[in-house]
């Protein structure tokens, strides 16, 4: 019986630790991004509702928003995009999170684990022409999020994978 209790948190253990990939997941969409590289400067905005099917913190943690912003910052800097107060593309940011249950699979349900809940964050970037309102790109990521807050380091690499298809200029 002692065996088997082991056996048991030992499986708990390792599927608590693979839950997570470490790396976000990411889409993106923009039938026009290509377009993006005619533009010089951007400004940022901010969505006024949190991703569909993600809940917003109200208001969004300044210090989450003020990272994510750095990190579009460096990422289309180092494309040769410039920010300006009124800039030609609109940077649109959405943030939120939602609580999700991950259903233990393989040795873990064989041994009846239960459902673990886990928190969800999301990021979604939107570029559109300032002139015409007219979106050129969307992307979205999502990652769980361990302890009480995302991680610098998360938000970096969201950022990075979802603007990776942004052309340089």
């Amino acid at each position: 019986m002692r065996a088997q209790r082991c056996i048991f948190v030992l499986v708990l253990a390792l599927a608590g630790c693979g839950a997570a990939s470490g790396s976000p997941v990411v889409k993106t969409t923009g039938a026009e991004v290509s377009s993006i590289s005619r533009y010089t400067t951007y400004t940022f905005a901010l969505a006024e509702h949190a991703p569909e099917g993600y809940a917003r913190r109200m208001p969004p943690r300044p210090e989450v928003l003020e990272q994510v912003q750095r990190d579009v910052d460096a990422e289309l800097q180092r494309r040769g995009y410039q920010p300006s107060p009124n800039g030609e593309l609109v940077v649109r940011i959405s943030t939120g999170s939602r609580i999700v249950e991950d259903q233990p699979t393989g040795g873990a349900a064989a041994v009846g684990a239960p459902a673990m809940e886990e928190t969800e964050g999301a990021l979604v970037i939107d570029i559109f022409e300032r002139d015409s309102g007219r979106q050129l790109f969307h992307g979205f990521a999502h990652d769980v999020i361990r302890g009480e807050k995302v991680q610098n380091a998360q938000i970096a690499k969201a950022v990075s994978k979802i603007l990776e298809k942004v052309p340089a200029r």
